[in-house]
């Protein structure tokens, strides 16, 4: 699953997550995992709940590299998105703007989502 977080950023930005980030990338995925579990008041985290934790853990990597990002020149970054029949376009005339729009975009909680998996406490 974790994997799919690689090929996500590679997706939308066209830039070959390093090697050397292997451990961020892995602290990234903990820390959504633990983020998401908690909105959910879950103590493992649903598998319903599993493209929202590529997309989160994605979206935080690319806010943690958007100045090595922003510098490579083989990197484009998508102008919108499109998830069923909701469009999100993204606003910003340098790479830099774009990329942190997409991670904006990428790290915002779908509360919808989480809700459908939400334990209550009794």
């Amino acid at each position: 699953m974790i994997d799919d977080v690689y090929l996500l950023i590679q997706g939308l930005t066209n830039y070959t997550v390093p090697d050397t980030d292997t451990s961020l990338i892995q602290y990234l995925w903990n820390a959504t995992e633990t983020e998401l579990k908690v909105m959910a008041n879950q103590e493992t985290l649903p598998e319903g709940l599993d493209p929202l934790h590529v997309r989160m853990t994605a979206g935080s990597y690319i806010r943690s590299r958007i100045s090595d990002m922003s510098g490579e020149e083989g990197t484009r970054v998508v102008n919108a998105i499109t998830e069923g029949k909701v469009t999100v376009q993204l606003t910003g005339q340098s790479t830099a703007e774009r990329l942190s729009s997409l991670a904006n975009v990428l790290i915002s909680p779908d509360k919808e989502l989480i809700a459908c998996f939400r334990k209550l406490r009794w």
